[in-house]
């Protein structure tokens, strides 16, 4: 593998149109050699998950069924935990049960919609959320029809940045970028 030393500029800054192409070339050699590495660690990575996939895959399998089995023998035999406790330490692990977080959950026969009613009508609004917000594509669509004005008077404005890129030509650059003046 290639060490490479850090960059240092010799020049803070371009003077010409031939250093602004020079510039250009090396900047576009260097996105195609990092483009060439990450392809690289790519590959081998896939090659790494590809050699574990099925054994990890089969261990998951294995470890889900005989949980499931040492769950339902738990289950059937509630004596083996001690008084108000939901776990127990054995040889080789600890086992038990863990309560999970709290879930709202609809019942069989209830739609949303149906209990969205019934929460109106028992709770009122208390338990129903109703967002509000923004909706920032209809005005962006709208951009042409919306004046700055307009928009300025409910305190937005439609923006666009503009950033600089150079994106190398993706055919096989020579090493040597002849560069013209």
């Amino acid at each position: 593998m290639k060490t490479r030393s850090k960059v240092s500029l010799d020049k803070p800054e371009i003077e010409t149109q031939a250093e602004l192409l020079e510039t250009v070339a090396a900047v576009a050699r260097d996105i195609l050699a990092e483009r060439d590495l990450k392809n690289a660690m790519d590959t081998e990575l896939q090659q790494v998950r590809d050699k574990y996939q099925l054994d990890l895959a089969d261990a998951a399998t294995q470890i889900a069924a005989q949980t499931e089995l040492c769950a339902e023998y738990v289950t059937q035999h509630p004596d083996l935990f001690p008084k108000d406790r939901k776990s127990l330490d054995l040889t080789h692990a600890i086992i038990g049960f863990r309560t999970g977080t709290p879930k709202v959950k609809l019942l069989k026969r209830w739609s949303v919609e149906a209990v969205l009613e019934a929460l109106k009508a028992r709770f009122a609004k208390r338990y129903i959320r109703e967002v509000v917000e923004i909706d920032k594509e209809r005005i962006i669509a709208a951009r042409d029809v919306l004046t700055t004005e307009d928009l300025a008077s409910v305190g937005l404005a439609v923006v666009q940045t503009e950033t600089f890129f150079i994106e190398p030509k993706l055919e096989e650059q020579a090493k040597g970028v002849k560069v013209e003046a």
